[in-house]
């Protein structure tokens, strides 16, 4: 798997504009450091070995 771009208040301003969320310098500077625990959580999930879980379609909702 390709390594993640770091989060850098530029990353942050770009994917807000994307999204064409408008967002202060003072917000920035305080989603920058959120993001990098959000993706750094991701990647230790993108690393578990998941290879014996069966796929949700197997799950059974109905009451017993």
């Amino acid at each position: 798997m390709n390594p993640r771009p770091p989060v850098t208040p530029e990353l942050v301003r770009t994917l807000a504009a994307q999204a064409r969320l408008p967002l202060d310098e003072e917000r920035v500077a305080l989603v920058v450091p959120v993001l990098q625990l959000v993706t750094s959580l991701v990647d230790q999930l993108d690393g578990l070995d998941l290879g014996d879980v069966p796929p949700a379609t197997s799950f059974d909702a109905r009451w017993s």
